[in-house]
């Protein structure tokens, strides 16, 4: 898609399609999921578990792109243009919501992007949230470095917001990992010397 927004030429507001990739993002991964039969999330194998989890990264840079455009991040001043540029895309979402069957709705992704744009609380809420669920996700699919490196970003986060104790606990979490990853490439280098 963005290679023909780029070929088209269209003349979009800063950050609506980022706005569109973070709630495609979410819309996929909640289609996925809805689709599939929860017994085969158990297995780390699966490459279901490593999608979500890129899926999520992908809204989560997304989303912080939005933040520092729109002034949500914090250590932002909201001025006049930020404002502006905030109601501009909130008019653009859309909130029509997509059929996964004929029986059930997929909640609103535009509806819920609007949430999350009107303050800076509903904001730093959503991009925790979803901080969280991304390193989860992606410690989950065996990726305990991309746990480790979003970790880190979030607990950067974290104390920007002023949010120390949340912060330390990240950093720990997160060097915790690394030394899992150092620890479990080190026993695969000894075991492949020992073969």
């Amino acid at each position: 898609m963005a290679r023909q927004k780029r070929a088209l030429k269209l003349p979009l507001p800063d950050g609506s399609f980022d706005c569109w990739a973070y709630m495609a993002c979410n819309e996929t991964v909640l289609a996925i999921m809805s689709r599939v039969n929860p017994d085969t999330l158990v297995d780390s194998t699966t490459s279901l578990l490593l999608v979500r989890a890129q899926l999520w990264h992908y809204a989560l840079e997304k989303l912080h792109y939005i933040g520092g455009l729109c002034g949500l991040m914090p250590g932002n001043k909201a001025i006049e243009q930020n404002t502006s540029l905030i109601h501009t895309l909130i008019n653009g979402i859309s909130p029509v919501p997509f059929e996964v069957s004929s029986k059930e709705m997929v909640e609103d992704q535009g509806r819920k992007l609007r949430d999350i744009l009107i303050s800076k609380d509903s904001f730093k809420q959503a991009y925790l949230m979803l901080g969280e669920m991304v390193i989860g996700a992606f410690k989950h699919a065996g990726r305990r470095r991309m746990a480790f490196r979003v970790g880190t970003k979030m607990a950067k986060f974290h104390r920007s917001v002023g949010e120390r104790k949340s912060a330390l606990l990240l950093h720990i979490f997160s060097h915790w990992l690394l030394s899992a990853i150092r620890k479990k490439s080190y026993e695969q280098r000894l075991g492949a010397k020992s073969n």
